[in-house]
């Protein structure tokens, strides 16, 4: 009888050690698997504006809608930027957009005009996202367009078939983005981003380093656009990008879309 019991604990011990290691093994598995989206913010936070400095940063409806879309379809949405620095909400479109998405984002994730929870792109591994998405705001035309490591990281994940994504002046973050074959990765894509029009309609274009529609087309990409602030998102390969503030909601649903196609 003591014989039998003791078998009969070995073989427990066995299944609850097998069960433990099975556990561990699925963890270790799923964490791939598991939808991870990156989203990507600039550390600028104002820029000469003639005798002024005006503030800027990230665009509120930017980052809010499409992150809205992505944890409604079961996405974990990590933060980052470039070096973990601050960054900051451009707080003129906390003013203009009060729409619930944004005032819960704003509510959630902002902290003294700062986002929270940034990690540093550096602490990350490109392999680990299915997305990676840069919002706009004047901020990234400043420092992600000529971050070439960040254009690095975006490359990895999209030539291991993850999608890459941006609005409005967020694809000012593809500038820098090459691939291995050394060719821009906007080159031959539809792109749609913040339209000359839509930049002198602010009144900011001289205070611009570049017309970020006008310096996509010279890394040969095809822009695409709609009339001035009507929402726009157009899918090229695994790229998706947005016109202007209004297109962070079809964005959201692009990319979405684009990932579960690219995970099949």
């Amino acid at each position: 009888g003591l014989l039998f019991l003791h078998e009969t604990l070995i073989f427990i011990f066995g299944l609850v050690c097998g069960l433990n290691a099975l556990d561990k093994y699925l963890v270790e598995n799923t964490k791939y698997n598991t939808m991870q989206a990156l989203f990507i913010f600039t550390e600028t936070f104002s820029f000469p504006k003639g005798d002024v400095t005006q503030q800027t940063g990230w665009y509120l409806p930017e980052a809010a809608h499409p992150y809205h879309e992505l944890k409604a379809a079961g996405f974990d949405v990590i933060f980052a930027t470039p070096n973990g620095k601050p960054s900051h909400v451009d707080n003129g479109s906390v003013e203009a957009f009060k729409d619930k998405v944004s005032l819960d984002f704003l509510e959630t994730y902002v902290k003294d005009g700062q986002l929270k929870n940034v990690l540093p792109l550096t602490s990350l591994k490109p392999e680990d996202f299915k997305i990676v998405f840069f919002p706009g705001g004047h901020g990234p035309m400043f420092d992600l367009a000529v971050d070439e490591e960040t254009g690095k990281f975006a490359a990895a994940a999209y030539e291991q078939g993850g999608v890459v994504g941006a609005v409005c002046h967020g694809p000012a973050a593809l500038v820098p983005i090459k691939l291995s074959s050394g060719e821009p990765l906007v080159k031959g894509k539809q792109v749609a981003a913040f339209t000359n029009d839509e930049e002198d309609a602010v009144s900011l274009s001289k205070y611009m380093p570049f017309m970020l529609s006008t310096k996509l087309r010279q890394l040969g990409a095809q822009t695409v656009a709609v009339d001035t602030w009507q929402p726009l998102a157009v899918t090229s390969e695994r790229l998706v990008t947005g016109q202007n503030p209004a297109s962070g909601t079809a964005v959201g649903e692009a990319l979405v879309k684009a990932a579960l196609g690219a995970k099949a």
